[in-house]
């Protein structure tokens, strides 16, 4: 990924360390936040992405539920 004000603009490396058919997951340990990044396929139309890591020796979370519209 590449976060804008961030690393100079350049992008961040993650490494898949995982996946099967409904579950990704990428690794960047040296990261400051996040370690890790999951992309879980809920349904054909729904993806979880959690983010996740330590930060100050706590282990920290975020999921984002993101849905497809259809009409």
């Amino acid at each position: 990924p590449t976060v804008f004000d961030q690393n100079e603009g350049k992008p961040i490396p993650f490494k898949k360390s995982f996946s099967d058919k409904s579950t990704f997951v990428f690794a960047n340990p040296q990261h400051d936040f996040p370690q890790t990044i999951t992309y879980s396929f809920q349904s054909k139309d729904d993806l979880t992405v959690t983010i996740s890591g330590i930060i100050e020796s706590k282990y920290r979370e975020s999921k984002f539920t993101f849905s497809k519209i259809t009409e």
